[in-house]
C-alpha cells in the first residue's frame, strides 16, 4: 500500500499537468478559446425549465410556497450541484473498476445533467464518450439521451409553447425506453433464475 500511494499521486500530477497542457494550447490554437469564460457567469443564472434544479426547485416550492423564485432556484441547484460532485468524485474514486471510456463519459454527463442549467449541447459532452462501446441497456440510454436532446429547446415556439412540446416530446422518448428496460430487466432475472436451477440441478 505504502508503494502503491506515490505512484496514484505521480499518475494524478501527471494527469493534471497533460490536461494543464491541453488547455493551453486550445487556447492558442482556437480564436478566441476562451470565449467560453465571458458565458459562465450567463449560463449559471439562466433558467432551464427542464434541469433537474428547475425540477426541484418546483418541489421545494410546492413544500415551501412562501419561498421567492431565486430562494427556491439557490436551494434546487445547491442540492443537484452536491450530487454532480459526489457522482464525480465517487467515479474518480473507483476509476479502475470500469472502462476509461464510461467513467469519462458519466463523469462528463453527471455535470451537465445536474449543473445549474441545462442545454442541449451539455449532453453531447459524456454521450460522444458512451456511445462507440454502449451496449445493452447503456445504448437504450444513449439513443434516448440523445433524443432527450434533440427536443430541449424546440425552435419556433413561444416559451410556454416550447415547455409543452418538450414535455410531450420527453413523455415520447420515455415511453419507448421504460419498457425496453423493463423487458431487460427481466430477462436478466429470467436468465439468473435459469442459472440458479441449473446449478442446482447439476449439484444434485
Amino acid at each position: 500500500v505504502g508503494r502503491g500511494r506515490p505512484v496514484v499521486w505521480r499518475l494524478a500530477v501527471r494527469d493534471i499537468v497533460v490536461a494543464a497542457a491541453a488547455l493551453a494550447v486550445a487556447v492558442f490554437v482556437v480564436p478566441d478559446g476562451l470565449g467560453w469564460a465571458r458565458n459562465i457567469d450567463a449560463a449559471i443564472h439562466e433558467h432551464t425549465a427542464f434541469a433537474p434544479s428547475s425540477v426541484i426547485s418546483d418541489v421545494i416550492s410546492a413544500i415551501v410556497p412562501s419561498a421567492s423564485f431565486d430562494d427556491l432556484a439557490v436551494g434546487g441547484r445547491i442540492a443537484v450541484g452536491l450530487a454532480g460532485l459526489t457522482v464525480v468524485v465517487f467515479l474518480l474514486v473507483t476509476v479502475r473498476e470500469r472502462p476509461l471510456d464510461r467513467t469519462v463519459g458519466f463523469a462528463l454527463l453527471a455535470p451537465a445533467l445536474l449543473g445549474p442549467v441545462l442545454f442541449p449541447w451539455y449532453l453531447l459532452w459524456g454521450l460522444v464518450c458512451l456511445a462507440p462501446t454502449a451496449t445493452r441497456g447503456r445504448r437504450d440510454w444513449v439513443v434516448a439521451l440523445s433524443a432527450a436532446a434533440c427536443v430541449l429547446a424546440p425552435v419556433g415556439f413561444t416559451t410556454r409553447q416550447g415547455q409543452i412540446a418538450t414535455l410531450c416530446c420527453l413523455a415520447l422518448v420515455a415511453a419507448g425506453l421504460v419498457p425496453r428496460l423493463v423487458v431487460r430487466q427481466q430477462r436478466t432475472l429470467a436468465a439468473r433464475r435459469a442459472g440458479g436451477a441449473t446449478g442446482i440441478n447439476a449439484d444434485g
